[in-house]
């Protein structure tokens, strides 16, 4: 009971360790690393989209401020010429280009807000192309090297398979189970003469018991036999 225990055991620590193992293969791993970079440049890539976004936006609203500045300022222009001109009063004309002149500085603050702005944006949709293709240039190297590792893997487990065939001592558990094996086989080998032997001891009485009883049929034929032939040689022998 207690043997059987300690191999139960045996074949329980090898089942963690080929987990473990199994765990930490490289074959197994490194398409997961890769995955997992390939969602990581997902992210960014939904990241990049929508700072691009944020951009175009911000330079429509940037042109569309600076474009009313300087509507505002070409009125305020106007009124100071037409005031020049007389067509229209200078009171009246200094207070409707001061109040254009207000309203263009209002769009192009808001201009030179949407200036910095965009200007940060670029930035990031710079930095962020250059992490995207970075990513990129990292997934492509990691699928590559995967490949090398798959092979390198196979060659590596075939030859440890076989290096491990080798040394005994490093298979000692494979090694007394494959001897438990042939001595169990030898076990049945001669449990098998045994009955064979049996088997041929039991045939050979049966044999010798068949080979006197015919020996005792033909003596007995044979006394029959000559009895016969000494009747008939007495009767010839009266007719004569």
């Amino acid at each position: 009971m207690r043997d059987l225990w300690k191999r139960l055991a045996r074949i329980r620590q090898a089942e963690l360790h080929v987990a473990v193992d199994r765990l930490e293969d490289p074959v197994v791993m490194t398409p997961q690393g890769i995955r997992e970079l390939k969602a990581d440049l997902a992210r960014a890539l939904r990241g990049l989209a929508s700072i691009k976004g944020a951009l175009q936006r911000t330079r429509r609203e940037e042109e569309q401020a600076q474009q009313q500045a300087a509507s505002y300022e070409e009125k305020a222009t106007q009124l100071l010429q037409k005031s020049a001109d007389g067509a229209v009063e200078p009171a009246l004309a200094d207070r409707l280009a001061t109040e254009a002149l207000s309203r263009q500085q209002e769009h192009q603050h808001r201009a030179d807000r949407l200036t910095l702005e965009r200007e940060k944006l670029e930035m990031s949709v710079r930095k962020m192309e250059c992490q995207v293709q970075q990513m990129q240039e990292h997934i492509q190297t990691w699928q590559n090297e995967y490949r090398v590792l798959r092979a390198r893997s196979t060659v590596s487990q075939a030859i440890q398979q076989a290096e491990r065939h080798r040394l005994p001592l490093a298979s000692s558990d494979t090694t007394e189970m494959l001897e438990r094996m042939r001595d169990k086989v030898d076990e049945q080998e001669a449990l098998a003469n045994a009955y064979g032997q049996l088997a041929d001891a039991d045939q050979c009485l049966d044999r010798e018991i068949d080979k006197t009883l015919k020996q005792d049929e033909a003596s007995a034929a044979l006394q029959a036999l000559k009895s016969k032939l000494g009747l008939k040689r007495a009767n010839g022998d009266a007719k004569d």
